[in-house]
């Protein structure tokens, strides 16, 4: 007889399957919730990791005061507010927020980084961002634009930029958010023509200080001193990224045009001068006054050396060795009476170095399309004649561009003259003294940075 197959009770065979999915299914869904919360734990481990060896990321405490992509079109600001635009500048300065990140920075030794002051003129500034689209090499190069006004037409400009890497830092004592305190004008402040003697008799508070002229500071004028000191000891002393740097710093103005192969150029006699040694305390002029004098068919591949002086040319690029020298005259600097930083660096020079040789090479590398504003404009300019001269002229001599080596032309050391330099004065407030002094302070020697 066949085997007798036992009979299943279907209500037991289903409930029992029931609890098995069920079981399963708790099972499974507990597998995943500890998978995710295991994944997620790691994955802001991970991020905490990141962010606090990334050099783009602040370690000082985040206010959320600014996105911290600082997105200008999504942050809230009114320009008549004063404590509100400071606390904005401070921000910036605390985050060191790099734009365009995907690009690789080249902060070797033969690194160069670009270090623009920044005013309110648009179009000029249009222009030099122009001039740097095409500079070769400028993806791998930081470009820092150091601001004394806070103006959504020029932040506009640079969050556009997006072939280079691109830092923002504002003058933290700028007269925009200093309004009737120093170092902008007060209402105590004794006004520049008064006179020594009026002044005691009315009693303005800095009426002890005029400079050799008679006359009181200005503002607007000692300003420019201050923000050109504050700018490079920023860079090389409180930017944390830039903490080890030993390349170039190439400071400019915003008015300037740049040539294309103006970092190959600046590489190559960089490397030049340390190959042989020329004793130059490592200081490189760009750019002439008279831009046009030379063609590039006959010198484009020349360079020559000579004694800093005021007006020597445009465009200074210089590392952390020679700043630090000037820094250890920084006395001299901050007290000399003349709010011109140019002139008060030669005074530093002569009294210090006993003269500084620098490179710079026949044919200009920066061109000036700014030349219409300023103390020494011609009654009649062009800004647009000027930027199209400059263009022709790079046009024409294209192909004589990105030389394969820089060669160095030897000339006979001129002898260096040594004046008595008298200062063109609007420098002689102990406040602009101290003041100036102050930022020479080395972030970097605190051991808890």
């Amino acid at each position: 007889m066949p085997e007798m197959i036992p009979r299943i009770d279907e209500h037991k065979f289903y409930k029992l399957l029931c609890n098995m999915v069920r079981f399963s299914t708790r099972r499974f869904l507990i597998s995943l919730a500890t998978l995710w919360a295991i994944f997620t734990v790691g994955f802001f481990y991970k991020q905490l990791s990141i962010n606090a060896n990334n050099p783009f990321i602040s370690k000082d405490t985040w206010s959320g005061l600014l996105p911290r992509n600082i997105k200008w079109s999504s942050v809230k600001y009114d320009l008549n507010d004063t404590e509100h635009l400071h606390k904005i500048f401070g921000e910036v300065n605390k985050l060191q927020y790099i734009r365009n990140q995907q690009y690789t920075l080249d902060l070797s030794d033969s690194g160069i980084v670009i270090l623009v002051q920044v005013h309110d003129r648009e179009k000029e500034l249009k222009i030099l961002v122009d001039s740097l689209r095409n500079v070769k090499d400028i993806e791998n190069t930081l470009v820092i634009f150091s601001h004394d006004l806070f103006l959504p037409n020029i932040n506009d400009v640079i969050e556009d930029i997006e072939f280079c890497s691109v830092m923002q830092i504002f003058f933290p004592h700028a007269l925009q958010i200093k309004k009737n305190q120093f170092p902008a004008d007060s209402m105590s402040d004794c006004p520049r023509d008064i006179g020594p003697e009026t002044a005691k008799i009315v009693g303005c508070s800095n009426a002890d200080h005029p400079d050799l002229y008679g006359h009181y500071r200005e503002a607007k004028f000692s300003q420019m001193k201050h923000h050109w000191t504050w700018k490079i000891n920023y860079v090389f002393n409180d930017i944390r990224l830039l903490k080890h740097f030993k390349g170039l710093v190439l400071r400019i103005d915003n008015d300037y045009y740049l040539g294309p192969d103006i970092l190959r150029v600046m590489r190559m006699m960089n490397q030049h001068k340390i190959i042989h040694g020329l004793d130059i305390n490592k200081m490189l002029i760009m750019g002439d006054y008279e831009e046009f004098k030379n063609e590039y068919r006959h010198d484009s591949d020349m360079f020559t050396s000579g004694y800093w002086y005021t007006g020597i040319g445009r465009g200074m690029g210089f590392n952390r060795d020679l700043w630090q020298k000037i820094s250890n005259c920084k006395n001299i600097f901050c007290t000399f009476d003349d709010y011109n930083w140019d002139w008060s660096l030669q005074k530093l020079i002569d009294t210090c170095f006993n003269g500084l040789l620098v490179l710079k090479p026949i044919i200009s590398r920066i061109f000036h399309v700014g030349k219409c504003h300023g103390f020494h404009r011609e009654n009649i300019c062009s800004m647009d004649e000027v930027l199209l001269n400059i263009k022709n002229f790079l046009n024409i001599n294209q192909q004589y561009m990105y030389p394969q080596e820089m060669v160095y032309l030897v000339k006979k050391t001129p002898v260096r003259k040594v004046s008595d330099q008298v200062g063109n004065g609007g420098w002689a407030d102990p406040r602009d003294h101290n003041l100036c002094l102050s930022f020479f302070k080395n972030r970097f020697s605190d051991s808890n940075v």
